[in-house]
């Protein structure tokens, strides 16, 4: 495949972040969802990639996206930002993008060098009609994947990075080619590099585009117009373990796996993807645990252009080149560095005393977002990047939420950031996070709910707390009996309950902003005639009975949805089990799974399957309840 013209672009380098999930732990530039999600952005504009309707080549402090037009009345839940042009998803899944479109990258239909500083809504192609739930924005070209499954990219298909077959350039959204490796695989979620994209499917990495530098991770540096799987066999440091999310930087890539370990292949110039002075690069994933990471759980990792930065146990970890300061520990310097090494936390570091929950590595600087919503960048300041109203690199992390000169990031809570090639773009969030440790005891006719504070409240103190229960297991919540209760409050004795009949409860926190969202619902609870309000000293656990009401239906081809309701006997269950089998088959081994609602996808069309749920707490397993249908 003929290679372009630019395989190195320096003068705008790539900051390249995607993950998350999300999915729990962000990854690149995933952000978690903020219950009012806006968006501010600082740094180079000349292609309108901030978003915030100007070209203005430099921005040295935070300004609003523009919210108007594609993003009015929207809640945003992810931001990503690439070399030269950045996407957003909201809330009710629709994705916007904007800055350069020179390849089709915004996924509009249309091709040009005019710059695009305004959200653009992109519905067409394969996408029409669908509810994005992530994007992933490279250099010339644009990934994103639905909420059904589909994953699709537009833009630049000059070396492969569309994963579509025949390989063809395209300014709407058309389909990754899902036979081959991707056969049968659940995408769950994508990040876009440098003419090249890698995603996580059913624990897998899978790439395809750009291999130049080895890195798609499949033994070669040939390139691929159609995705292939990273090589998890013996020598590299994926086999046997389950990734959970990839991060494609500049020509290097990084997945951490649900172990909490690290591998990274591809580009080591600058030893950004593993200790080695003498191997440039590498197309087999390469364990990285020295240094800092030795005994650390890594929990988010972001490759940027030469260099790495991670979480690992709340605290910023770095490697790689060190020109501009990137490592966030001391003065710049020519030498890489090359064991991971961690950010600086003394004075006047703005990580002092903070856990930090998300790192995203740019073209030459990086940004980390801590548990109290703080945000602080270091590194190159050049077009503004740092967004701290000045020109000065910053050698040791420096505050963006906490100086007045962070224009509208001042005195804000941050809930994600990405940083593209010279400029960073945060999704923020002014409502409290839900409560935690939500926690219901029956009593007679009376529950007690309990829970904890949120930590970050958006800046303004609580004022009280809104409690809901769900007698039908969540499909309708109302307002609990006593609710809302006082800021103070810790807990909520709920009378008016009926006897024997299964309750949950949820509980948000309210400020003078709003209300913030709710906390996930407590276990299932019954009330019964003279239960104490208290757990006894030694409670007595039975094995509960069957689940009730299994129900199974196949919306959609090869697709099943089973649903559940909890059983009426033995202690309330503390999870629950699925096996399943094809007709003429054996039933699968018993898995763990999310209690009353699955869905369960790339099933065979027109087979009948039958689906065996049961019941387990600490007494042991109830009875199989077994349901049978054919799939669509």
């Amino acid at each position: 495949m003929a290679r372009t013209a630019l395989r190195r672009p320096l003068a705008v380098g790539a900051g390249l972040l995607m993950l998350v999930s999300g999915l729990g732990a962000v990854a690149m530039g995933q952000a978690q969802a903020a219950p009012d999600g806006q968006l501010a952005a600082w740094g180079l504009g000349i292609a309108g990639q901030r978003g915030d309707g100007s070209t203005a080549p430099t921005m040295i402090q935070a300004v609003s996206v523009v919210s108007t037009g594609a993003l009015a009345g929207r809640t945003i839940v992810q931001v990503d930002a690439g070399v030269s042009h950045s996407c957003a998803v909201a809330a009710d899944g629709l994705l916007a993008c904007w800055g350069a479109n020179d390849y089709g990258q915004l996924g509009n239909g249309l091709t040009g060098n005019q710059p695009t500083p305004t959200p653009q809504a992109v519905t067409g192609g394969i996408l029409a009609g669908k509810q994005v739930v992530q994007v992933a924005a490279g250099y010339r070209h644009t990934c994103a994947l639905t909420k059904d499954g589909i994953l699709a990219c537009w833009g630049d298909a000059s070396q492969g990075e569309l994963g579509n077959q025949p390989s063809a350039s395209s300014a709407v959204p058309v389909a990754v080619f899902t036979g081959g490796t991707l056969a049968g695989r659940a995408v769950t979620q994508v990040s876009a590099g440098v003419d090249y994209t890698c995603a996580v499917a059913s624990g897998a990495v899978t790439c395809w585009g750009d291999n130049l530098q080895g890195q798609l991770g499949d033994t070669s540096t040939t390139d691929r117009p159609i995705p292939v799987v990273t090589n998890a066999s013996a020598g590299s440091a994926l086999l046997g373990r389950t990734v959970t999310d990839v991060s494609a930087g500049f020509d290097h890539v990084c997945a951490r796996s649900s172990d909490g370990s690290l591998a990274c292949w591809g580009s080591n110039g600058s030893q950004q993807a593993f200790p080695s002075a003498t191997l440039k690069k590498t197309a087999v994933p390469t364990l990285v645990d020295q240094g800092a990471l030795a005994g650390r759980q890594v929990t988010q990792v972001s490759a940027g252009r030469e260099f790495t930065c991670a979480v690992a146990s709340g605290s910023v970890v770095c490697w790689g080149a060190n020109d501009v300061a990137q490592m966030a520990n001391g003065p710049a310097s020519n030498t890489p560095q090359a064991i991971p090494a961690l950010a600086t936390t003394a004075s006047p570091s703005a990580l002092a005393g903070k856990t930090l929950t998300m790192v995203s590595s740019g073209a030459a600087h990086a940004c980390a977002v801590a548990t109290d919503g703080s945000l602080a960048c270091w590194g190159s300041a050049e077009s503004g990047a740092l967004g701290t109203a000045g020109p000065a690199s910053r050698s040791v992390p420096w505050s963006v939420t906490g100086p007045p000169g962070s224009g509208v990031m001042s005195g804000a809570i941050a809930r994600s950031v990405t940083s593209g090639a010279r400029f960073t773009i945060a999704l923020t969030s002014s409502l409290p996070d839900p409560p935690t440790g939500i926690t219901s005891v029956p009593g007679d006719a009376l529950a007690t709910v309990s829970w904890t504070a949120p930590k970050v409240t958006g800046g303004s103190p609580i004022t009280s707390f809104v409690v809901q229960l769900s007698t039908d297991a969540g499909s309708t919540w109302t307002a609990a009996t006593g609710s809302p209760v006082a800021a103070t409050s810790t807990s909520l004795v709920v009378p008016n309950l009926a006897n024997g009949v299964n309750v949950t409860f949820r509980v948000a926190a309210a400020t003078a902003a709003g209300q913030g969202a709710y906390s996930g619902p407590t276990s299932v609870v019954r009330p019964a005639q003279g239960t104490p309000t208290a757990p006894p000293s030694a409670p007595v656990v039975t094995k509960p009975g069957a689940v009730q009401g299994l129900v199974g239906r196949s919306p959609r081809s090869r697709v099943v949805v089973l649903t559940w309701q909890p059983p009426v006997t033995g202690t309330v269950p503390s999870s629950y089990q699925l096996r399943r089998k094809q007709d003429g088959h054996r039933y699968s081994a018993w898995t763990s799974v999310t209690p009353s609602t699955l869905t369960i996808r790339h099933l065979k069309k027109g087979k009948k399957y039958s689906f065996a749920v049961r019941a387990a707490n600490a007494a042991g397993f109830g009875p199989g309840t077994v349901v049978t249908l054919t799939v669509r």
